[in-house]
């Protein structure tokens, strides 16, 4: 019985690949290179190069996948591109790793590497060319060029209720309207899970996960297991889970007993052979928020004296105890130690202990301001926090909301490369801040929700939203990173290591112990503060999108339906017939950053040359490319209209908008654009063109021909795992 159900899953999973393969390279005219990889239980046991024109259904290339395959991953290969990459850097090309594969030829051999191989083997393109080098035994050169190929990626479960899952750089695209309470809740509940897996009979706390090798890392981190104590705890506690908190005790137990040393009355976290001032104080702060503290109270009174050791009368810290002559990282561990200072103070409310905090305080404010460093900004920020619940000083406030106002420029969003990158802290202008990372985003988050009840507390209306749209943001990009079930882990094969993990970027698949225990602690307190509401998207000081889930066309300021007969399916003919031109013109992607995943052909432009010093957005004539007369029936069609409507047809472009690809917001602004009137044809579009102009949403669907306004601030969206096509044009109106 195992056997024949072994067989008709395979035989399902076949004809669902098969179908999609047969509109890939059949109906789909622009991929050159199909990679095909089948997986048990998160193994390979299959791979496959299928080329344009190959008869996949010949049984010598796919006859081979095994019968008890439980997953396929499809990489569809397109667009070429000659790059010339930087082997010698470690770094180069790491955004596109997971959105591109490519093709290196060496001696007229080709080695290709699919984005999905990449993202599975948490292989950079230097690492992936090295391979290639040493696989024909030659030298590696610090430079060589390569051909990138844009990837679309789907994925087979044999267990699965869709046919297939659209990928996005190997993961599904967790977008901003799904972040709710539901969303963090589980979220929260499966970091937990992971952090709870990672803890042994002996209370040891693995640090590292490599998923792709399937192995832990022998490192280790003395700050950040600590900070795990804490979180352990804090998660027990949230959860009412005494299993969790037997859990944190031993832990607790094990890290004291592993790195806890003491001498003339002073005691330190020793570990590599350094012993640093952050490791004692979130030490003493586990022991002070656990609940056998009492317990403890020799090692947290000696870790309490090595911090008062190390304080200076300005109210600075020195940062390390081992060696002692060493000084930096203060925008860490200055933050950490007032933390626990501050918690002691929210219990004991003890004077003397309020002032050492305001005297650190004045230092580090002003040395906060001639260094500016968003690593500073959490730890200090909840420290000042708990202070301020008691004290309600002034001072505290304003220099909470300073810090927090300079940090929101870190945020992506429109700047982001790509959809899954929106919501992350990292300024590529400013890279000396630091990588991008999941335990970044995870503390910027905890310092922010304090900054946010901060803010509502004292009713700063303006400000509270500012912090409540980036908190929402930030909570998709961790969500986008974390490990939920078979679809983010299809190439991991114990996944009981892996659910619930952060990985620590969009393209390296790393989780490390501070991924998880920031992003979680950080979660733990917005879930307790959010209120069902404050999970509303609204731009902060923008447009409020209307949110209706049906076209009521009359009730629309910025949409009008057209009812004018159109001949779709020849006109759908046409562009197919003509797939070959979609690569011939790239400037609009390549210039129009708002328009950069797109695909456009021309058929009537701008007048060329311009007029000296001007822009082609103030250009007014236009006239007929070579390319029109490819598209009869369309050309007729748009003419017939422009008459109906005693119009001048002026630009016309086809648009294709990439599978889970957007235009971004903008305005059509330029002499052009003021006294012509926007039109769009919808000519593919299987899932609804979504489209946002002046705050109102409306889905279009096939076949429809609509007005909208180009003049007000407008994005679109495809949502849809193929190309959405438009015929986008414009007319002049009768004066």
């Amino acid at each position: 019985m195992e056997l024949l159900d072994s067989v008709e899953n395979q035989s399902s999973l076949l004809a669902r690949l098969k179908s999609r393969l047969n509109y890939i390279l059949h109906k789909n005219s622009c991929f050159e290179f199909v990679y095909v990889c089948a997986r048990v239980n998160g193994k390979a046991v299959f791979k496959c190069w299928i080329e344009k024109g190959d008869d996949f259904e010949h049984p010598e290339i796919l006859g081979d996948i095994p019968a008890e395959a439980t997953s396929i991953e499809l990489d569809c290969l397109y667009e070429p591109t000659i790059r010339l990459i930087n082997v010698a850097n470690k770094n180069s090309l790491n955004s596109l790793r997971g959105k591109y594969g490519f093709v290196l030829d060496l001696k007229g051999k080709p080695h290709k590497f699919s984005a999905l191989q990449m993202i599975a083997a948490n292989l950079s393109f230097p690492g992936a060319v090295e391979k290639a080098f040493l696989s024909r035994q030659m030298n590696i050169p610090d430079e060589c060029c390569i051909t990138l190929y844009k990837s679309e990626q789907y994925l087979f479960l044999r267990e699965h209720e869709k046919e297939y899952v659209p990928l996005y750089r190997g993961n599904r695209l967790f977008t901003l309207d799904q972040v709710n309470k539901a969303a963090i809740a589980e979220s929260v509940k499966l970091m937990t899970l992971w952090l709870s897996n990672q803890v042994n009979e002996q209370g040891r706390a693995e640090y590292k996960y490599w998923p792709s090798k399937g192995e832990f890392s022998d490192s280790n981190n003395a700050i950040r297991q600590w900070m795990a104590t804490v979180c352990l705890a804090r998660a027990a506690r949230a959860f009412k889970s005494e299993q969790l908190m037997d859990l944190a005790n031993k832990n607790l137990k094990y890290n004291l007993e592993s790195m806890f040393f003491a001498r003339d009355g002073l005691g330190y976290i020793l570990l590599d052979g350094s012993a640093k001032l952050g490791a004692a104080a979130l030490a003493a702060l586990a022991i002070l928020e656990s609940p056998e503290r009492k317990k403890y109270l020799p090692q947290e009174y000696a870790l309490r004296n090595l911090i008062e050791h190390l304080s200076n009368p300005d109210g600075s810290f020195d940062t390390f105890y081992i060696p002692r002559d060493r000084t930096g990282n203060e925008n860490f561990y200055s933050g950490e130690t007032l933390l626990f200072m501050a918690q002691e103070y929210s219990i004991s409310k003890n004077p003397a202990l309020l002032q050492k905090i305001m005297r650190s305080f004045t230092y580090y404010r002003e040395w906060h301001r001639a260094n500016r460093n968003p690593a500073f900004i959490p730890w200090h920020t909840q420290a000042y926090w708990l202070v301020w619940c008691v004290t309600r000083d002034e001072e505290l406030a304003r220099f909470i909301f300073e810090m927090n106002d300079w940090l929101l420029s870190m945020q992506q969003w429109d700047s982001a490369e790509f959809l899954d990158m929106q919501g992350r802290f990292y300024d590529p202008e400013r890279p000396f801040f630091g990588p991008p990372h999941a335990s970044s985003t995870g503390v910027y988050l905890e310092g922010l929700i304090d900054a946010y009840q901060l803010a509502v507390a004292l009713a700063d209306n303006a400000r509270a939203e500012s912090y409540r749209l980036v908190l929402l943001r930030g909570i998709r990009s961790v969500i986008q990173l974390q490990f939920r079930d078979d679809v983010e882990s299809f190439y991991v094969s114990n996944k009981a290591n892996v659910i619930g993990g952060v990985r620590t970027n969009e393209y390296d698949n790393t989780i490390r112990i501070d991924n998880v225990q920031h992003c979680l602690m950080a979660f733990l307190k917005i879930h307790k503060c959010f209120l069902d509401k404050d999970y509303e998207f609204k731009e902060a000081n923008s447009f409020q999108v209307n949110e209706g889930t049906s076209n009521t066309f009359n009730s629309y300021k910025h949409f009008r339906k057209i009812e004018f007969p159109i001949d779709i399916i020849a006109i759908r003919q046409e562009i197919k017939g003509n797939d070959f031109l979609w690569l011939e013109n790239t400037s609009r992607q390549e210039k129009i950053s708002v328009q950069r995943e797109t695909n456009s052909i021309f058929l009537r432009a701008a007048k060329k040359p311009f007029p000296s010093g001007v822009s082609v957005n103030d250009v007014h004539g236009s006239h007929e490319t070579k390319n029109a007369s490819l598209y009869p029936e369309l050309m007729k069609t748009l003419y017939n209209f422009s008459r109906s409507i005693e119009a001048e047809l002026a630009r016309v472009t086809v648009v294709r908008l990439l599978p889970q690809s957007r235009v971004y917001p903008h305005v059509d602004a330029g002499e052009y654009y003021k006294c012509r009137d926007r039109y769009h044809i919808v000519v593919y579009s299987p899932t609804g063109s979504e489209m946002i102009s002046g705050g109102e949403k409306v889905v279009w669907n096939e076949g429809e021909f609509w007005w909208f306004d180009n003049k007000a601030i407008h994005e679109a969206y495809n949502n849809g795992a193929d190309y959405r096509v438009h015929v986008i044009f414009d007319v002049l109106p009768k004066p």
